[in-house]
């Protein structure tokens, strides 16, 4: 009966590791799932999303700033050019007519804070 001792601690050994698994699969479990909870839409995600918007934006901005442009309607280009740098600060050409608009309105203050960046910007 020595194997059948044997085998029973086998049993009960390979049934603790077992248990221990099941255990340690229903923890990850869990913390998969609250890991997916907090991360379905986190803020950084929802930002991330919302810029990508933004950016896609870009294109329809320039052209309708451009379009105001050369309509005359100097208000409006501006209006679309700074809308541009709210997405994108680092958006040289978007700088640049802000820059040209501005002086076309005779606004020169904006116009050179537009067209030159300061070392903080």
């Amino acid at each position: 009966d020595v194997l059948t001792a044997e085998y029973a601690a086998a049993s009960r050994a390979s049934a603790q590791r077992f248990a221990a698994a099941e255990k340690r699969i229903a923890e990850l479990t869990a913390e998969l799932i609250r890991f997916r909870k907090e991360e379905a839409t986190p803020p950084k995600v929802t930002e991330m999303i919302l810029k990508g918007e933004a950016a896609s934006r870009k294109p329809v901005l320039l052209a309708e700033a451009l379009k105001a442009w050369d309509d005359g309607d100097l208000d409006a280009a501006k209006g679309k050019f700074e809308a541009i740098l709210a997405i994108d600060p680092n958006d040289a050409g978007a700088r640049e007519g802000l820059g040209m608009v501005n002086y076309e309105i005779n606004d020169t203050a904006d116009a050179k804070k537009a067209a030159v960046r300061s070392p903080g910007d």
